[in-house]
């Protein structure tokens, strides 16, 4: 019986598009040679300040990339990050999904590896209240696929890793630290690629949409 899922945020429940993703537009903004610079600015602070709050890290993001705090640099920083809030979206059959878990009595938890920004996220778009556990690697230190950030989430669910089930859009960061633990996994791949890595298969279904949760048979032993 799978008495927990833990789900991931960015491409499987929310999502942002292109011309407002945060990595995509800073690297234009600050010139950097690809996003991968971006991401390590960004990680760099969340796991240096863990648990510091939205203004917070925002200064500090400002004070990172621009040390002589010009301050149209600094608006336009701002800008960039205050856009990829308000510009999230719901994926489609998210809160229908989550909503129908609760009914079943599913524990759920947010597992994601995200910024302190995500937080006005989910609140916007009302997946906060939806979960039982919150758990960014922004606020614990940990990022998937370390599976530190996943023992973090089943201890505040109280649950096995064999009672839970994994679901998100990347088999590196979001299923591969869930697996090693011993949890069933969903890949959501809207591409629907073949998933093999290194010979290895680590997931118990794949789907292209939320929507074919309930057609997999991790859904049936729900019932």
């Amino acid at each position: 019986m799978m008495r927990a899922w833990i789900f991931d945020l960015g491409k499987t429940l929310m999502e942002i598009p292109d011309e407002y993703d945060e990595e995509y537009r800073l690297q234009q903004l600050l010139g950097f040679s690809d996003m991968d610079s971006v991401r390590s600015k960004i990680y760099s602070l969340c796991n240096r300040f863990s648990g510091q709050s939205v203004q917070e890290f925002l200064t500090r993001f400002d004070q990172l990339v621009n040390p002589a705090r010009e301050e149209k640099l600094s608006l336009a920083i701002l800008e960039v990050w205050q856009q990829s809030i308000e510009h999230a979206t719901l994926e489609a059959g998210a809160l229908e999904l989550l909503d129908c878990l609760r009914a079943k009595g599913v524990r759920l938890a947010l597992v994601s590896n995200t910024p302190p920004t995500s937080h006005e996220i989910i609140d916007r778009l009302h997946l906060r209240e939806r979960f039982d556990e919150v758990v960014f690697s922004c606020d614990v230190g940990y990022l998937k696929p370390d599976p530190r950030i996943f023992q973090v989430a089943l201890k505040r669910l109280a649950t096995e890793p064999r009672e839970t089930v994994i679901i998100g859009d990347k088999i590196r960061t979001d299923i591969l630290g869930g697996a090693i633990l011993g949890m069933k996994a969903i890949l959501l791949e809207r591409r629907l690629r073949t998933t093999i890595e290194n010979g290895q298969h680590y997931v118990d279904a794949i789907i292209s949409s939320l929507a074919d949760v309930s057609r997999t048979k991790i859904w049936s032993e729900l019932c």
